[in-house]
């Protein structure tokens, strides 16, 4: 729980108590953030998955009471389902992220789960149903970095995503967030435990300048705190958030953080950058369980500092009423989120102690 929420909000508990909200992507590492400071929140969840790419068991992660979520097998590709998902909702959250290996080399690239069928083409088929139902508002979960112009599919999609968006829903609220940081869930995208995880592995593969990347990570539920005070206020609707934590940190510096808790070797394998993607890529089509695909790899060359620009349309935790200090840092949760990462490659999560081999594929 974040700690502004754990500190006492009863304003804000009380404007959202009783909402309905659905979370798309509600399993991932900010979704279940999101998800988790919804339900404390005391909004009630709708938590669509999709049966071949999701794990429902995720859901107690989400909520701590079983009767504050419902769980809906959902097909992302049929508009009349994704209709059926948001109409009992007051408020819908897309949080999507393509995290789970496929079920062949080349699923990766397969047009109905691409990176613009998932970044873009969904979140705003999902903002056309949020326009048809009437929807006050909804949130877009983008990253720092999205553009239209990014060399990055990722950020590309997600750059076209926000503008599309807000084509058809103009007050949507939009959040990019630097990277992400968790306890628990998912670490696919975790800032932390997916390092951890390939440092027990294997050498950590980069390419020099990734080495100097800086960005502010940011607590998985503190994103989950910004999304429930955005939601309540009207103020926030229609605004475009990045936020980051308290720290600025290198990607180096992140390595040797790692290092310090997991006690796992601090080596980095180094390679130009046009060898990195084509690493990336092999990682993509022979179906190895990595969270280093070729984007990821292009991704770093980008720094994740919210509003580096000081632009004025571009707004803050101030704007959301939340202070900075209260922000959860990465030494306060390293020791639980990193327990199960040790130098022997094992890791035990909810999936009942199997090896990290299995729990990285099912969760």
């Amino acid at each position: 729980m974040s700690r502004y929420l754990a500190s006492g909000s009863s304003g804000l508990m009380q404007n959202l108590y009783g909402n309905v909200a659905t979370v798309f992507g509600g399993y991932g590492t900010v979704g279940l953030g999101i998800s988790h400071e919804l339900a404390k929140s005391g909004t009630m969840l709708i938590l669509p998955y999709h049966r071949s790419y999701s794990d429902p068991r995720q859901a107690q992660l989400c909520s701590p009471e079983p009767w504050n979520y419902q769980i809906m097998n959902t097909d992302f590709n049929k508009p009349a389902q994704l209709r059926e998902m948001c109409e009992p909702s007051d408020y819908v959250v897309v949080s999507l992220g393509r995290n789970v290996r496929p079920n062949t080399p080349l699923r990766w690239r397969d047009l109905n789960w691409g990176y613009d069928a998932i970044y873009r083409q969904l979140p705003v088929d999902i903002a056309k149903i949020c326009a048809e139902q009437k929807k006050e508002t909804m949130v877009f979960i983008s990253a720092i970095g999205a553009d239209v112009d990014s060399d990055s599919p990722v950020l590309r999609a997600k750059g076209r995503a926000e503008i599309e968006i807000r084509e058809h829903m103009p007050s949507a609220i939009i959040i990019r967030p630097s990277d992400v940081f968790s306890r628990q869930g998912c670490h696919y995208n975790c800032f932390l435990r997916s390092l951890a995880k390939r440092m027990v592995m294997q050498s950590v593969v980069v390419y020099p300048e990734m080495l100097s990347r800086v960005s502010y990570p940011v607590f998985a539920y503190d994103i989950g705190s910004a999304v429930t005070h955005a939601l309540q206020d009207p103020a926030c609707h229609g605004k475009t958030f990045e936020l980051g934590g308290r720290q600025r940190i290198t990607y180096g510096e992140a390595v040797k953080f790692v290092s310090s808790v997991t006690r796992a070797p601090p080596e980095t394998f180094r390679i130009p950058y046009t060898a990195a993607k084509a690493w990336g890529t092999l990682t993509e089509l022979t179906r190895w369980h990595s969270a280093q695909p070729k984007d990821w790899y292009v991704r770093m060359q980008y720094n994740a500092i919210p509003n580096e620009h000081e632009l004025a349309d571009i707004y803050g935790w101030e704007d959301l009423g939340v202070d900075k200090r209260n922000l959860i840092l990465m030494e306060e949760v390293a020791k639980d989120a990193l327990a199960n990462f040790t130098s022997t490659g094992k890791t035990h999560s909810l999936n009942g102690g199997r090896s990290s081999h299995d729990a990285f594929y099912l969760w």
